[in-house]
């Protein structure tokens, strides 16, 4: 493609609100107002010399038209930026805190949220190997430990994270509302209705999943088959085991991974346990008409079952995994 590396697409996605039997419109607020890049290597579709050939029929011939189609994937300029840019420093007297400061400025990377430090160890010096920006974010967590149950590193389209894996909204901008409660009423309640927002006041998200949308899976046996749910991390060092010992559900009694500790980082195990924890409860499913800021990785999220009985079961804290979004036109 002509001009891959330089071409830029400026992209505005605005979001409005409908009251249920209602065609009215409340104001349009902009959700995404960015520029974003596509990243393409040479041999990456070409429209000025492929395309898909269509036959399309009129009343006289049968003619053939020649249909460019490709699938671009964009991204934020600012990110695309700290994916191509190397990092390659030695800092001297500095938390992780401040390191990782110091990489996202050298990659131009902004508008990061980050929970609070738990290892808040001085280091006389850490050298950072040749990386690009995220990569070497992705060093310090592995070498030295963001946080002991791990880290939730995430760069989305409007704000970028680093998150205590252990859940809860411990990194929010000003103004943000913190908690996003997800309503699911009994499949044979009367007024149970399609997916979307719920419209209440207040710091905290409603929002109204179909109880036919909601899978809850237990995905911790499946995990300890193939990898087993409790550790024993060797320091390769001292060749000390550190054993971690996790409360997922599985089939009789848990299997042991042995993994070796290369690095600093001595909250091994208890990462290893956390997200093995975290497999036994995974909520997955389809919810339409939603506010995309009440579903962003740093919300924490209460699950309320019309039925008491389910509500006990899974009460608890959740965090999101993954979201795939499909955007529709509703016109101007």
């Amino acid at each position: 493609m002509k001009n891959k590396n330089t071409i830029k697409f400026k992209l505005r996605i605005q979001k409005f609100f409908l009251k249920p039997g209602s065609d009215e419109k409340s104001m349009l607020k902009d959700w995404i107002n960015d520029t974003f890049v596509t990243i393409l290597d040479n041999a990456d579709f070409d429209p000025d010399d492929k395309g898909k050939i269509t036959n399309r029929e009129n009343k006289t011939s049968q003619t053939h038209v020649i249909d460019s189609q490709m699938e671009l994937y964009l991204y934020r300029e600012q990110v695309a930026g700290a994916m191509k840019t190397e990092v390659n420093q030695v800092l001297s007297g500095v938390n992780l805190t401040s390191a990782v400061g110091a990489i996202a400025t050298t990659g131009g990377l902004s508008n990061i949220l980050m929970s609070p430090m738990e290892n808040q160890q001085s280091y006389s010096q850490l050298m950072i190997p040749p990386l690009t920006v995220h990569k070497a974010i992705q060093y310090l967590d592995n070498q030295y430990g963001f946080y002991k149950s791990g880290s939730i590193i995430y760069f989305g389209l409007k704000d970028n994270y680093i998150l205590n894996y252990k859940g809860g909204c411990s990194a929010f901008a000003t103004g943000e509302k913190q908690q996003t409660n997800i309503v699911v009423l009994a499949k044979d309640n009367i007024n149970v209705t399609d997916s979307g927002m719920l419209e209440k006041g207040g710091a905290q998200y409603y929002a109204n999943w179909n109880p036919e949308d909601v899978k809850i899976n237990n995905n911790s046996i499946t995990n300890d088959v193939l990898y087993g749910n409790n550790v024993n991390v060797v320091d390769s060092s001292t060749t000390g085991i550190t054993k971690g010992t996790s409360t997922a559900i599985s089939k009789g009694k848990n299997n042991t991974a042995t993994v070796r500790n290369d690095t600093e980082n001595q909250w091994m195990a208890d990462t290893y346990t956390a997200q093995s924890n975290s497999e036994s409860v995974v909520f997955t499913g389809a919810i339409e008409g939603l506010d995309l800021d009440a579903f962003t990785p740093n919300k924490k999220f209460n699950i309320i079952f019309e039925d008491t009985r389910l509500t006990n079961k899974y009460r608890g804290v959740y965090f999101l995994t993954g979201i795939k979004t499909t955007f529709q036109s509703m016109g101007a």
